[in-house]
Parts: structure tokens; C-alpha cells; sequence
């Protein structure tokens, strides 16, 4: 049962992530505008090894690719910080919101 709401949090994260992006600099945009999730997010393995991805990365593709991957491999704790830093991230623009299509794949995915 816990799998199974992590991968749903997994695959809403993944969502967020893929929704395109202004050209390299989401992490840019996190660091400005979502300071609060993004120092919970650095508490969690999963989501601080994600934004370490991010680092290395110089467009916005690999960025969300970063956050995908994380996302996929994180615990529940971990899903559950990268969901907000992706939310708090798509409120503030540093996602395109209007890409993101809405997860309807089965029981584990979330409606967006």
C-alpha cells in the first residue's frame, strides 16, 4: 500500500517535472521563489540527490529529467518533498503549468 502511494506521488512529481520549463533555469527559479520547500526538500535523501542532479545540468530538460529520476527511486518521505517543491516550483512558473497533462493512467496515479 505504501508503494503504491509513492509511485502515485512519484508519477504526479514526474508530471510537474516534464512540464517544460524556462530554458535551464528551474533550479535557478526554486532557489529564488520557493526557498521553504526547497530547505525541506535538502532534509531528504531522495530529493537533496535530485537537486544535486539539477546542479549539473545546463537546460531545463535535464533539470526535469533530475526530478524525474529522484521521484521514481524516492521513499514516500522523499516523493512526498519532491511533490511539494514540484507544486510550490509549478505555482511560482519555474514549471509550465499548461503542459502538465493530468495523470489518469489507474489507482496510483493523481488527477491534476
Amino acid at each position: 500500500q505504501k508503494m503504491a502511494s509513492s509511485r502515485g506521488l512519484g508519477s504526479m512529481c514526474l508530471l510537474l517535472a516534464t512540464g517544460g520549463a524556462m530554458a535551464g533555469k528551474v533550479l535557478e527559479c526554486l532557489k529564488e521563489d520557493c526557498g521553504v520547500t526547497l530547505a525541506v526538500c535538502k532534509l531528504s535523501p531522495s530529493c537533496h540527490g535530485g537537486l544535486t542532479c539539477m546542479e549539473t545540468c545546463s537546460d531545463s530538460a535535464c533539470e526535469s529529467q533530475c526530478l524525474s529520476d529522484a521521484a521514481s527511486k524516492a521513499s514516500p518521505v522523499g516523493a512526498a518533498a519532491i511533490f511539494a517543491l514540484s507544486t510550490d516550483g509549478g505555482a511560482h512558473g519555474c514549471f509550465n503549468a499548461q503542459q502538465i497533462p493530468a495523470a489518469t493512467t489507474g489507482k496510483d496515479s493523481l488527477i491534476v
